[in-house]
């Protein structure tokens, strides 16, 4: 998961509402950008209580959205490539998306973009027993 800083990267700039970041920040922590979230916190965000909760901060969405992406791709059980290309790929895909409707869950948006361009995980068949003989 060393690449998934440099896949989201553009999700921040590219996700969080044009209005909702002119908006100036009233009641956010300011130390949300550097809160590590679980993903029970942050699973049921709207893509604007995402953006608050972040602190209303590029720092502060993307934390949250790399919370959910290293889920997503854990429960897919996909690796998300290191590579510019899926990087500005899935962040596209996150800005399109979060854009069409602010109330709309944060999650499933990040779900789609990490199936988008995650790989598969090599099954690791040195591990298994052989299968018995009958």
């Amino acid at each position: 998961m060393k690449g998934i800083a440099k896949i989201l990267v553009l999700a921040v700039s590219l996700a969080a509402p044009a209005s909702l970041i002119a908006a100036p920040a009233q009641n956010a922590p300011a130390d949300a950008a550097a809160h590590t979230w679980t993903i029970d916190q942050v699973v049921t965000d709207t893509v604007s209580d995402a953006w608050h909760q972040g602190g209303e901060t590029e720092e502060g969405f993307f934390a949250i959205v790399k919370t959910m992406a290293q889920f997503a791709a854990q429960k897919r059980d996909v690796t998300l490539p290191d590579s510019r290309e899926s990087g500005r790929r899935m962040g596209q895909y996150i800005k399109q998306q979060a854009r069409l409707d602010h109330q709309q869950l944060l999650y499933p948006i990040v779900d789609k973009a990490v199936r988008m361009v995650g790989t598969p995980v090599a099954a690791d068949t040195s591990a298994a027993p052989p299968a018995p003989k009958q």
